[in-house]
């Protein structure tokens, strides 16, 4: 928070002392130049000598008068006004940035690493038929693995190209709609939608900010990390008001080994190379050709179909065309089968790796956080 409005700071200060210069050297040789002394018989103008009012000075002078005869009612009065902005500074909220009063909010969606879009993208029509039962909802735009673009200047775009994530931009009826939204739906969706992380912010004034509540673990192993991470995320569960939580340092996700055999598959005319080359091309597909919509080209990727390669069974099933005489063969006999393999943590390449453990918790008509620790 420091980083956004210590320049607001430097730049009041700033301005105090030019301002303090101008007043004590420019000002009053310029008076001294062009404001003439005040002589009997010569005509004013009020763009010259400004506007005064012998009722309104008479008048004035009556109360200085008055105010000095009786110093200690004056003094007391003029105490009167700070004090009282002071005890009532204490029933204001806590929260340094106020909420914008914007008829629209987010919906950010994380479904577990290893899903599909597909699954993504029907996680997010539930959502939204779910969302649609409220009459204040107007609209409702999703983008399915990727971020929105910034439409406010505190919103940036975190994800792209991530298959388990989905965002979503709500608009409603008016800004008293989504105040109401934006207090209702988070717990709503949560217990509704176990399956997955869902986290629904007002739009607010201020820094962009990860989540309300963060912290901060360091440590040079990965391992360590996610299981501190992990254990930290459960203690934040056992508080009631927390609605979702998630930690930046995750497991990889499951993997299938392809136990290759390099003598089978010389024999066949196959390197281990036009093995790998070729199952990546049936399962991720080559870009073949592409289309133009207005001025964005969009690449076409040649694949198998999703049902050709959705299990094991499936991959263990697909040909591998052999060199020379083009013929098909199943990749068992290049092969020592398959492997499953759990997820793994990658080593640790710095001394110091940072972890954060983020939590939203409920909102009671606050849009912004009342605390942050790091």
């Amino acid at each position: 928070m420091g980083d956004f409005v210590g320049p607001i700071a430097i730049s009041v200060v700033l301005a105090l002392i030019a301002s303090f210069f101008v007043s004590m050297t420019i000002i009053p040789s310029l008076s001294g130049r062009f404001l003439r002394r005040h002589e009997t018989g010569i005509e004013r103008h009020w763009w010259l000598d400004g506007i005064s009012s012998e009722r309104a000075a008479a008048l004035y002078r009556g109360f200085l008068e008055k105010a000095v005869a009786v110093p200690r009612r004056t003094i007391a009065a003029c105490l009167f006004l700070p004090i009282a902005g002071f005890i009532l500074a204490s029933t204001l909220g806590q929260e340094f940035f106020p909420p914008a009063d914007r008829d629209q909010f987010e919906i950010e969606v994380w479904l577990p690493s290893d899903a599909s879009i597909e699954r993504t993208d029907r996680l997010s029509r539930r959502i939204e038929s779910r969302i649609r039962e409220f009459d204040e909802v107007a609209e409702v735009h999703w983008l399915i693995g990727g971020s929105f673009p910034t439409i406010y200047y505190n919103r940036i775009m975190k994800q792209e190209g991530n298959n388990s994530y989905a965002h979503a931009m709500v608009y409603t009826d008016d800004v008293a709609g989504a105040k109401k939204l934006t207090t209702v739906l988070p717990a709503l969706l949560s217990d509704e939608f176990p399956e997955a992380r869902v986290v629904v912010s007002p739009f607010a004034q201020g820094p962009p900010v990860e989540a309300p509540v963060g912290f901060r673990i360091e440590g040079p192993n990965i391992a360590v990390l996610k299981e501190r991470g992990d254990e930290l995320r459960r203690i934040m569960h056992t508080v009631p008001d927390i609605l979702a939580t998630r930690a930046s340092v995750a497991g990889g996700q499951p993997k299938l080994s392809f136990a290759a055999d390099e003598i089978a598959a010389q024999q066949a005319g196959l390197t281990l190379t036009d093995v790998a080359a070729q199952m990546q091309t049936d399962l991720e597909g080559r870009v073949g050709g592409s289309l133009f919509e207005d001025v964005e080209e969009l690449p076409v990727r040649v694949r198998l179909e999703a049902d050709d390669r959705n299990s094991a069974m499936d991959i263990s099933s697909m040909s591998i065309m052999t060199p020379g005489n083009g013929a098909y063969m199943s990749p068992t006999p290049c092969s020592h089968g398959w492997q499953r393999r759990a997820s793994a943590c990658p080593r640790a390449i710095r001394s110091r790796l940072p972890a954060t453990a983020q939590s939203n918790p409920k909102r009671s008509g606050s849009s912004r956080p009342t605390c942050r620790f790091c």
